[in-house]
């Protein structure tokens, strides 16, 4: 259990620290609050690797392959990516042996001035022999090729297919022809007339009305209308 005298020099310890000074420190330091590092903006990218060397890959295919939708910008990120991870793969392979050269110095002095490939050769050897580096590396280098080139054949069968669909020809549009001469005139006003409107004078039809081919009748009720047969016996 700590004694008083070691928690007052523990917090002045505190109180006198500054954080990281160097820039190594500092990037470290960064990564504290950092847990998986799924939801950052480049997820794939390691920590020590250069983010804007791979934009200017991406920019690069992009401007080059030229997608025109979302699924095409999807494949040309696809495409970038692996060029990408290739490239990683191959570091690695480069610094694997490189390590297994410095590590293990078996050779004599005048083993050092031999030839650069015969000590390369004894480390690819060694890291053969002795472990399955070199197989893993492999296996993921030609994992990331199909890759790239599985995107890069579905890129360019899709942008073949989108250029042979036939574009749509818009209906051609009436061309309106004004004539400047119209244009310059101007509108023609009537002048006003002295005379006075004719009267409305309602139209009589020649045709009897209802009331005047009724037929009185002496007898109570009603009034009947006359039977056509009656017009041709008061003729005769």
């Amino acid at each position: 259990m700590a004694t008083d005298k070691q928690r007052e020099a523990a917090r002045r310890n505190g109180a006198k620290s500054q954080g990281p000074k160097t820039e190594a420190g500092k990037a470290k330091s960064a990564l504290n609050s950092t847990t998986h590092g799924l939801t950052s903006h480049h997820p794939f990218l390691l920590n020590n690797e250069d983010e804007e060397y791979y934009l200017q890959i991406l920019a690069t295919y992009e401007a080059i392959l030229q997608p025109a939708n979302q699924i095409e910008h999807d494949l040309v990120k696809t495409i970038a990516l692996e060029q990408f991870r290739q490239e990683r793969w191959r570091a690695i392979e480069t610094a694997a042996i490189d390590i297994e050269i410095d590590t293990k110095p078996t050779f004599s002095h005048q083993t050092l001035t031999r030839d650069v490939a015969e000590r390369q050769a004894k480390a690819f050897k060694r890291l053969a022999d002795n472990s399955n580096t070199l197989q893993l590396l492999n296996r993921y280098l030609s994992s990331s090729r199909r890759a790239f080139e599985r995107a890069m054949k579905l890129l360019l069968e899709l942008q073949d297919r989108r250029r042979k669909q036939p574009q749509a020809i818009p209906p051609p549009q009436p061309e309106i022809v004004e004539d400047e001469n119209l244009q310059n005139e101007p509108p023609i006003e009537q002048a006003p007339s002295n005379e006075a409107p004719a009267p409305c004078v309602p139209i009589r039809s020649n045709r009897p009305v209802l009331s005047e081919v009724v037929l009185e009748t002496g007898s109570a009720g009603p009034a009947k209308s006359k039977p056509p047969f009656v017009d041709v016996i008061e003729a005769a």
